[in-house]
């Protein structure tokens, strides 16, 4: 959300992290404990990547390891793939729900993040 702040409207965003494959018994192979790195502090899937962005006011282009150049390969790869990427477009009239700001309100805790996301007025 803090990105949007040094963006133009039509930023392009690549992020790129380890995920925590759906087949989990990987983690127990050395190369997909990425996730489970000391340094980080958030534990990412496919899906939950993907809901971050999005609720974070970027409109997903895709979210694949890009490791074949066909779609549909990297669309099965993804399921055991330790790393992700979402390329995502900036949704600069992306507003938080209104329930959402009506509970930060107030909160100097989510103050800047309302000035980012909050109600356009």
């Amino acid at each position: 959300m803090k990105l949007k702040t040094a963006v133009n409207d039509n930023a392009l965003l690549i992020l790129g992290v380890p995920v925590i494959p759906k087949i989990s018994t990987l983690l127990k192979v050395k190369k997909f404990r990425g996730s489970l790195s000391s340094a980080h502090i958030n534990f990412f899937t496919r899906e939950s990547l993907r809901l971050t962005a999005e609720r974070a006011g970027w409109k997903i282009v895709a979210v694949r390891p890009f490791i074949f150049t066909s779609k549909l390969l990297d669309f099965f790869a993804s399921f055991i793939a330790p790393h992700l990427y979402v390329v995502a477009k900036n949704d600069s009239k992306f507003i938080y729900p209104p329930k959402k700001v009506n509970e930060w309100e107030g909160d100097e805790h989510y103050a800047k993040l309302l000035k980012i996301g909050g109600v356009k007025k």
